[in-house]
């Protein structure tokens, strides 16, 4: 059958594309490159991000360690606190074009989201040899693909919307990925949030970086662990917590922006509202970077927040695909304060609630939501960027053996109608309690 996917909605004409489900419902599980393969002309770019090609990694592992790897995964399904293994990393050859490199290459994603027969995610690490190697300007390659992310696009698209807002996010492209030979499945390749994206993106790179693990009440160390001072983190940790019991009202509202930038907090978080990112700290889940930034607060130092993980943004992960994510409310309605993820914790970070109820912090976050569905929020601009997304993927999804090419389609129907629905409820919230 042929399903019209009408991706954009701009004048004078909509943006359409027809793609014939049927015709690739039976691909099976060959793993063979076809002998025509689709893609973008430029499968090797010097800039492994670059936005307008579909990027290719060629990588040779040795059977056995692939078996194994697969094997690690298999047992995660069944039982997803057998995770022994699933995070062992292996020595493998990368080829990108003329150069190859020995890498290492392990699983990622959450163990607990893995399904029977699903896609594989990988890490590639650049440093398994030399601690010091940087390849294209990155020591991680990501290559992401969540089961429960039928439309395989929501990172590249959520971040966009943060970078046009300046709040800093990673870059995402589309990669194929291409073992012993034979064609994977296509991912999208997500810049990782490491030492060197802080010196990518940082003048003062040297500051504590954190992993925040909300449901753990706690940072995780992902910089500087042999030095191991996170006195800065426990100072803000004992504050928040402290609020209103033994500190003040008052107190709380002069020391918080010593510690962390406030307004640009709010601004991320605003954000995450917008989107919305169902699996972040704003709704209640996890799923963030924290940087102790030296030069942030006017050079004083503060911790900044990075947003991370956005394949549960815009619409919530379908239960069928991810039993363990939990049911969440309707995603277009989701109310920019209250809302609350069927994930984690179910209740927000006490800091973003501390300061919702302090006036003047919950009118700027307000204000910060009315700036960000105006600068980054446009309906039509979002479809057009999704199409054009879509366009560079679904040659790839059709012939990808881990996709459901007819679910594929679907759900990118469903978020491309989604762009002027939530900006429509957006309008109207905000216009309400301004």
């Amino acid at each position: 059958m042929i399903a019209a996917l009408l991706l954009a909605c701009v004048e004078p004409a909509s943006i359409a594309y027809d793609v014939d489900t049927a015709a690739h419902a039976d691909s099976g599980d060959s793993t063979e490159t076809p002998e025509v393969v689709p893609g973008a002309p430029c499968p090797h770019p010097a800039d492994l991000y670059d936005p307008a090609c579909v990027v290719r990694y060629d990588v040779e592992v040795a059977a056995a360690d692939w078996a194994a790897m697969q094997e690690a995964y298999d047992r995660a399904v069944v039982n997803c606190g057998d995770t022994a293994h699933v995070r062992d990393k292996y020595a493998a050859t990368l080829t990108y074009g003329a150069e190859s490199l020995e890498v290492g290459i392990r699983l990622k994603g959450n163990a607990c989201t893995f399904l029977a027969g699903g896609k594989m995610q990988f890490r590639l690490d650049m440093d398994w040899v030399d601690p010091e190697r940087i390849f294209h300007g990155v020591t991680s390659i990501n290559l992401e693909a969540a089961n429960y992310d039928p439309t395989g696009q929501k990172n590249g698209l959520a971040y966009s919307v943060f970078r046009e807002v300046g709040v800093v996010s990673p870059q995402a492209n589309f990669a194929t990925l291409h073992v012993n030979g034979s064609f994977y499945a296509a991912y999208e390749n997500v810049e990782q949030i490491n030492g060197h994206f802080l010196d990518s993106h940082y003048d003062d790179d040297s500051g504590n970086l954190y992993f925040f693990i909300w449901n753990g009440h706690y940072g995780e160390l992902r910089t500087n662990e042999e030095i191991g001072d996170v006195s800065h983190w426990t100072d803000m940790e004992t504050l928040v917590n402290a609020t209103p019991d033994s500190v003040s009202w008052s107190e709380f509202e002069a020391r918080i922006p010593t510690l962390i930038d406030v307004d640009q907090l709010l601004l991320a978080l605003a954000t995450e509202a917008v989107v919305p990112q169902v699996d972040g700290v704003w709704a209640g889940s996890a799923n963030c970077y924290v940087y102790d930034n030296p030069s942030g607060c006017g050079g004083a130092g503060c911790f900044e927040y990075l947003p991370w993980d956005m394949d549960s943004a815009f619409i919530a992960p379908p239960l069928d695909l991810c039993p363990a994510c939990g049911s969440s409310p309707e995603t277009e309605t989701a109310d920019p304060i209250t809302f609350i993820s069927g994930r984690g914790p179910a209740r927000k970070w006490r800091l973003f609630d501390l300061l919702m109820a302090l006036p003047d912090r919950r009118a700027q976050f307000i204000d910060n939501l009315a700036l960000v569905v105006d600068t980054a929020y446009d309906s039509a601009i979002l479809r057009q960027r999704h199409a054009a997304r879509f366009q560079q993927l679904d040659p790839w999804a059709a012939i990808d053996p881990k996709v459901d090419y007819a679910r594929f389609v679907e759900s990118n129907e469903e978020l491309g109608a989604l762009f002027a629905e939530r900006r429509d409820f957006l309008d109207g919230w905000i216009a309400e309690n301004r």
